[in-house]
């Protein structure tokens, strides 16, 4: 969820939306807290030590990705031969986000993800998503079946591969309507 756009900030709200546990010790320096995605409108400048005030805060998230869903079988997907959605940006640490989507391939639902590019299977450690009731999804790389496949690096992951509950979440929150809020790392 993003930060209030209004009203009084504390360093404390602005932590636990970097994904910091509330009450801990916190700077504002530290690089979760500079590494937040600004509102628009804002800048949350990134060097530790230079000027910041927490107005600059106001509407920042840690969602990193905002994927449009394009239809209910392919929410964005540019691997087949006409695009669908969209996500914005385009890129991840330098590389050409593919594919984001929910497939159901012979009645089993997956999430896919795929990058542009040659590249280790282990670039990134995570997918998290913010489903539809709100609940942060999240899926680790290590439990992804992953494979190179020309141009392009892919994960799946499968039901077995979420947390109770959170598998239906995926299915229910990649619907073919609406946006999602993601974040890579």
């Amino acid at each position: 969820m993003a930060l209030q756009t209004s009203g009084a900030i504390s360093l404390n709200q602005i932590h636990t939306e970097a994904g910091g546990t509330s009450g801990t010790t916190v700077s504002i320096n530290d690089a979760d807290i500079r590494g937040l995605t600004a509102a628009s409108g804002y800048t949350i400048p990134t060097s530790s030590g230079s000027t910041i005030d927490f107005g600059d805060f106001y509407g920042a998230t840690a969602w990193t990705h905002v994927l449009t869903q394009g239809n209910y079988n392919s929410q964005y997907i540019g691997k087949f031969a006409t695009v669908v959605g969209s996500i914005s940006p385009t890129t991840w640490s330098g590389y050409s986000i593919y594919t984001f989507a929910r497939l159901n391939i012979n009645s089993t639902n997956n999430l896919w993800f795929y990058l542009t590019g040659t590249m280790a299977a282990n670039i990134f450690s995570s997918l998290s998503f913010e489903a539809t009731d709100g609940t942060v999804v999240s899926v680790d790389n290590a439990d992804a079946y992953s494979g190179q496949a020309g141009s392009y690096r892919y994960w799946t992951w499968d039901s077995a591969d979420f947390d109770t509950g959170h598998y239906a979440k995926m299915v229910s929150t990649f619907d073919g309507s609406g946006t999602i809020n993601v974040v890579i790392s």
